[in-house]
């Protein structure tokens, strides 16, 4: 069983390596989010490639994976429904205390890309080591919160629905709604995500928690 579960995770990380490196290759050399396209997806196609050959070459089959048959669309609206009001009160609130500051210009929507942005803009000589640093651990955290949440809501829906349409939610929001500061930029971006997810997944712990001990009492 072990050496099972050790298979597994190698297999894991070897597809999470190859996909973070197409992710590299897109973002630093070929840089379509930076064209009319506004969005880097190629690496994301290729991983749905590589994942779906891995898949065949371990016989799993869609419901092996999290695609089941059952509370499809209920378990979608919950993941957008959840999605959204954690960032209503994070935007909510960053525009009450930017306003409180006198530092509040507007909400602009444009498409940006934050995950690879400080790396690259660090070495395209845009941002300093200590914006470079600051802003790479708290999305480094904030990425780890974010796995381990969608980990307990598959664990808690039976299917990858929920996670899905929460993730849509997380990455549509970020990339294209921007609150502007009286700098014309959008300082808090990172800081923004951080609360969002720090409180979505503090609110699935919770419910998480309450269902384990419901399950163990019965």
């Amino acid at each position: 069983m072990s050496n099972e579960r050790d298979k597994k995770l190698s297999i894991v990380f070897l597809i999470y390596i190859l996909c973070f490196i197409f992710r590299g290759f897109e973002y630093f050399v070929l840089r379509t989010d930076q064209t009319f396209w506004g969005e880097a997806f190629i690496h994301k196609l290729i991983g749905i490639m590589i994942f779906y050959v891995a898949a065949k070459m371990y016989g799993m089959n869609l419901k092996n994976i999290g695609f089941v048959r059952d509370s499809v669309l209920n378990n979608l609206l919950k993941g957008l429904g959840f999605g959204l009001l954690v960032f209503i009160v994070a935007y909510v609130v960053e525009i009450l205390i930017l306003v409180v500051q006198n530092k509040f210009a507007m909400v602009q929507i444009y498409v940006s890309a934050y995950i690879m942005a400080p790396i690259r803009s660090y070495c395209d000589g845009m941002i300093g080591v200590s914006g470079f640093i600051a802003n790479m651990v708290m999305l480094i955290i904030t990425s780890g919160i974010i796995g381990f949440k969608f980990c307990l809501l598959t664990k808690m829906t039976g299917s990858l629905y929920m996670g899905m349409s929460d993730h849509f939610v997380n990455n549509t929001v970020v990339n294209m709604f921007h609150i502007i500061s009286d700098t014309g930029v959008d300082e808090l971006q990172v800081v923004r995500i951080a609360v969002a997810q720090s409180l979505s997944f503090i609110i699935v712990l919770v419910f998480y928690m309450r269902n384990y001990k419901r399950m163990q009492s019965r």
